[in-house]
């Protein structure tokens, strides 16, 4: 899992925003490659890549790199 942003909401929440190999991009995401594109709702187009608190209990520990 590769963690590419950090998000907070306004309601205190905070996500991370990250690259995981264990799913796949979402075809709405994959049609857009290579193209120039806006995003109506960008939320929406982030919500397969965004990880909450109760996810990331599931691991022990994590490696930084810089």
């Amino acid at each position: 899992m590769t963690i590419i942003g950090f998000e907070r909401l306004r309601s205190g929440a905070k996500n991370l925003i990250v690259f995981d190999p264990m799913f796949h991009d979402a075809t709405n995401i994959t049609k857009l490659i290579g193209r120039n594109f806006e995003y109506t709702f960008p939320d929406i187009a982030l919500k397969s890549y965004r990880r909450g608190s109760k996810y990331l209990r599931r691991y022990r520990e994590f490696e930084i790199l810089v």
